[in-house]
């Protein structure tokens, strides 16, 4: 399969929408956007293609954050990753500020009931070190290890931008994504750290209620 990867344009930003959402979903019916605000996946997809085109940097709902491969120049896979507080300000405070400004009240409001489990299942990333966002590949082009080539490549794009291979570099995964933590082995990424919460507010909202982060030990070149 002959693959071309170039960065997000606007063109793309469908197939960014699916992609987060598809990402968001770990393999469930479960979209945390759904659950968490109170919206719909019609309202969910129109919140996020706003969001996209606004194109604010250094979080994984930024256009620029992502690479995406083509196949016969369709979009067939996407993985979004970004320097962590690069401009001193955390991707999760700029993701909050981007969802502030497009939701409303009401969907805050149901949002607050899940505020503190929430924050038991969230890790904080070290300021200046390479975060993979979400990762998502079309099912006609699984099993071709695109996803691997993708984040390879996001690897090479980041480490030039800050002009350094030694950066540490993370990902979190939902503990019940295994298809993803394997495909994360295989680059070179090992769990350090796991976090849970059992609570019966957080059942039902997110894909699992136990998350893990991972981090690139030894980049492997197979």
């Amino acid at each position: 399969m002959n693959i071309e990867i170039r960065k997000a344009s606007e063109k793309e930003v469908p197939f960014l929408v699916r992609t987060i959402i598809d990402a968001e979903k770990s393999g469930t019916s479960i979209l945390p956007y759904e659950k968490i605000f109170g919206l719909s996946e019609d309202e969910t997809e129109n919140i996020l293609n706003s969001i996209l085109k606004q194109n604010e940097e250094d979080c994984e709902l930024s256009m620029d954050a992502f690479l995406v491969a083509f196949h016969d120049n369709k979009p067939i896979g996407a993985v979004s990753a970004w320097i962590e507080a690069l401009n001193d300000v955390s991707s999760s405070v700029i993701k909050g500020n981007l969802l502030r400004q497009h939701l409303s009240m009401k969907n805050l409001i149901n949002a607050s009931k899940y505020w503190q489990n929430l924050q038991e299942v969230h890790f904080d990333i070290p300021v200046k070190s390479i975060q993979i966002g979400l990762v998502y590949v079309a099912e006609e082009a699984r099993g071709n290890r695109l996803a691997e080539k993708l984040i390879k490549q996001q690897l090479e794009v980041l480490q030039k931008k800050i002009n350094q291979k030694e950066e540490k570099v993370f990902v979190q995964v939902y503990h019940n994504n295994l298809s993803a933590i394997k495909a994360y082995n295989r680059i070179g990424f090992e769990i350090i750290e796991t976090k849970e919460n059992l609570d019966k507010n957080l059942l039902g909202v997110l894909p699992d209620t136990k998350k893990v982060l991972m981090q690139l030990i030894n980049i492997k070149n197979e």
